[in-house]
């Protein structure tokens, strides 16, 4: 999955939900943040006594309502879970480890009080970190070994696990996941037998070194597949950013060599040039006829690289483009290449029709590069990749200005 992380604040008292990507698996991760103060006070260490462990996780108090804080929490089986305003969060037992890593071995038995959980922990899979000694003979945790928490790891957490391809190579590019827990995935593949499904939109793979999946998984990750279905043509064709909308239409960017490539009546470019982005929507039965494909290209080379979809429909798509004569459109951001190789940031309609509305470039001096897009409720693009160009556009106040 992209690498990022995110944290919901003071979920907990005394403790953050962190959710993070790793090696390629959505993780949860409750962690306790020491103050300045608390530090100074010798508080929030993990201590090991010989009486039970009185940590606890608790609601972390009246404005829940309005940050998004936990209002309840229970053990529930072999798991914790936290009920927000934003949502609810089954996480497995807690384990508490060292700075390196290592569990920790904490004897008592997580127990239910009220609005309370006392030591939510799991057992340790290995030996404890011998103690250091501590003020006053106590055993305790020096700072290089204060602990973080973090879910329990079982072989039962994997809901399930499946290969997808036939007897060439085949690589998975990007993945969404619909609100019924379906998968979708896109990638490039070299088999001619890649598995399909009747009545999809191509069953046959289109010739050239590489063709386009578009398939979808059940929530449970068995057989048969929902749908799946080739995408390209007499090129080399690959798929990179995929989105889906609430009806479980599919939006595909990537860039393809095809000069067949299947596009649409009424697109806004239906004529390839060499090697082009392009933007198709997919019905959500993953059946002809596709609900629009478009070629977004200029003369030179264009690569699409990451997708979004806002409410309406309206596709957001990002990448990069070596054509100073790539689409744009009139009062956008920026009309003119500003070198060889800059990103383009590009608003298609929901039916995929002329005009654009809105295209520009995004760059600077150097290569600039789009690889990934978001929108907001209102509208607003949010786009990452890399630069190499020293006066690349920034704003007032942000971050960093300068390379």
């Amino acid at each position: 999955m992209p690498s990022g992380r995110g944290a919901l604040r003071g979920l907990l008292s005394g403790m953050d939900l962190e959710i993070t990507g790793q090696n390629g698996q959505l993780v949860q991760r409750l962690v306790m943040r020491p103050t300045p103060a608390a530090i100074g006070a010798g508080q929030n260490r993990l201590q090991r006594r010989d009486q039970p462990v009185t940590s606890l996780l608790r609601p972390a108090g009246p404005s829940a309502d309005a940050t998004g804080r936990a209002q309840d929490l229970a053990l529930e089986g072999a798991g914790v879970r936290l009920d927000t305003t934003i949502g609810d969060f089954s996480l497995p037992l807690l384990q508490a480890v060292d700075a390196n890593g290592k569990p920790l071995d904490l004897p008592a038995a997580p127990q239910i009080n009220g609005d309370e959980i006392t030591a939510p922990f799991a057992p340790a899979s290995s030996a404890s970190l011998p103690p250091a000694a501590g003020p006053a003979g106590r055993a305790w945790l020096p700072p290089s070994h204060w602990a973080c928490w973090r879910p329990c790891s079982r072989p039962s957490d994997l809901v399930y696990s499946t290969f997808l391809g036939g007897s060439g190579s085949d690589r998975g590019y990007d993945i969404a996941v619909d609100g019924d827990g379906n998968t979708y995935v896109i990638g490039s593949t070299h088999s001619s037998d890649f598995p399909t499904t009747t009545g999809a939109f191509d069953t046959s793979y289109g010739g050239g070194s590489s063709d386009i999946f578009v398939t979808k998984v059940d929530a449970s990750g068995t057989a048969p597949l929902v749908y799946a279905t080739f995408m390209g043509g007499n090129g080399e064709d690959y798929s990179e950013g995929i989105a889906i909308d609430g009806d479980g239409n599919v939006y595909v960017t990537g860039y393809t060599y095809s000069s067949d490539f299947p596009t649409t009546t009424g697109a806004v470019d239906t004529v390839s040039t060499w090697c082009c982005a392009f933007v198709t929507k997919v019905n959500a039965s993953g059946t002809a006829p596709l609900i629009y494909s478009t070629f977004l290209d200029g003369s030179s080379d264009d690569y699409g690289e990451g997708i979004a979809v806002d409410g309406s429909g309206n596709a957001y798509v990002t990448g990069y483009t070596y054509s100073s004569d790539f689409p744009t459109t009139t009062g956008a951001f920026n009309i003119s290449q500003s070198s060889y190789g800059d990103v383009f940031v590009t608003k298609v309609n929901a039916s995929g029709t002329a005009p654009l509305i809105y295209s520009t470039f995004l760059g600077g001096n150097g290569t600039d590069k789009g690889h990934s897009i978001a929108v907001d409720s209102s509208g607003n693009a949010y786009v990452i990749g890399y630069t190499t160009s020293s006066d690349f556009p920034t704003t007032t106040g942000a971050s960093y200005k300068s390379r």
